[in-house]
C-alpha cells in the first residue's frame, strides 16, 4: 500500500527509467559554519499540503519549467493502477506500484505537451460569437474526457464515476483541480485527432467490426446495447496508445528531473 510519502521516496527509483540520465534534484543543505565546524540542525519544516516532486521542460527552453505535485501524482497515479486493474480491498488504499508512478508522469507530460501544441494552433475567437463556440467546444470535449477516464478506471455501469470520487477525496483534490486535468486531456485528444489520425469518433462500422471481432469487454453484449461502451473503449484505447507513442518520440527532446525535499 502506498501513502503520499511512500509515492515521493519511490519517484527516485524511476529517475533512470523515465528518460535515461535523468537527474534528481535537492535542495542544498546548510553549508557548514565559517570556522570549519557542523552546522545547527535544520528545524524540523511545517507540516506541507502539497509540493512540487516532478519537474520537466523541452531541451533547449530550461527557463520554462513545468512542474507536477505530489497531490496531483499521487492523484493520476492511482488512476493508473485501477486502469491496470488494480482493485483495492475493502477497506484498504489503491496499492499503486513504481510502474503507475512512471505511467502517470509521462502521461501528464504527453498530454502538456500536446495541450501546448493545441492550444499554440487555436487561432483567437474574432468575435464574441466565436469565444462562445470554442468555449463550448472545450467544455464538451472535456466532459468527453471524464466520460473516457471513468471508463477506463471501472467496467460496470457507475463504477468507474464512484472510483473516480474516491480517488479525488483520497488524494485531496478538488473538482477545479480535475476540471484542469480533463481540459488538459480534451485538448491533448484534439491535437492527436486534427493531426495524427482520426480516433475520437469511430464511424458505426469499425465499432460494429470491434465488437464482432471480441476485441472489448463487451463481447457478451448485444452490439445495440453496447455502442456507447465500445465507443468509449475503442477512444480511451487508441488515444492511450497514441500518448504512449508521442512520449517515446518526443522522450529525447524532454528533460525530466524528480524534485525531493531539503533534509
Amino acid at each position: 500500500m502506498r501513502t503520499r510519502t511512500q509515492l515521493v521516496a519511490a519517484l527516485f527509483g524511476l529517475a533512470l527509467a523515465l528518460l535515461g540520465p535523468t537527474a534528481a534534484a535537492q535542495e542544498p543543505g546548510p553549508a557548514p559554519r565559517a570556522d570549519g565546524s557542523a552546522p545547527e540542525p535544520a528545524r524540523p519544516a511545517p507540516a506541507e499540503v502539497d509540493r512540487v516532486v516532478v519537474r520537466w521542460w523541452v531541451r533547449g527552453r530550461p527557463e520554462t519549467p513545468r512542474f507536477i505535485f505530489a497531490r496531483e501524482l499521487a492523484f493520476e497515479s492511482r488512476l493508473e493502477a485501477l486502469a491496470d486493474g488494480v482493485v483495492p480491498a475493502p477497506g484498504l488504499e489503491v496499492p499503486y506500484a513504481d510502474k503507475h508512478v512512471r505511467a502517470a508522469i509521462q502521461r501528464h507530460v504527453a498530454e502538456s505537451m500536446l495541450a501546448d501544441l493545441q492550444q499554440d494552433a487555436e487561432v483567437a475567437p474574432a468575435n464574441e460569437a466565436e469565444r462562445i463556440a470554442a468555449a463550448a467546444r472545450i467544455a464538451h470535449d472535456a466532459e468527453a474526457a471524464r466520460g473516457l477516464l471513468e471508463r477506463r478506471i471501472g467496467d460496470r455501469p457507475g463504477q468507474g464515476r464512484s472510483r473516480l470520487a474516491e480517488a479525488l477525496v483520497a488524494e485531496g483534490l478538488t473538482g477545479p483541480e480535475l476540471d484542469v486535468m480533463l481540459r488538459r486531456q480534451a485538448r491533448a485528444g484534439i491535437y492527436l485527432d486534427e493531426r495524427v489520425a482520426p480516433m475520437l469518433e469511430p464511424d458505426e462500422a469499425e465499432l460494429a467490426e470491434v465488437h464482432r471481432r471480441g476485441d472489448t469487454p463487451y463481447t457478451d453484449v448485444p452490439f445495440e446495447a453496447a455502442r456507447a461502451d465500445v465507443k468509449n473503449w475503442l477512444v480511451a484505447t487508441r488515444l492511450a496508445t497514441a500518448l504512449e507513442r508521442y512520449f517515446r518520440s518526443a522522450r529525447q527532446r524532454v528533460e525530466v528531473e524528480i524534485v525531493r525535499a531539503a533534509p
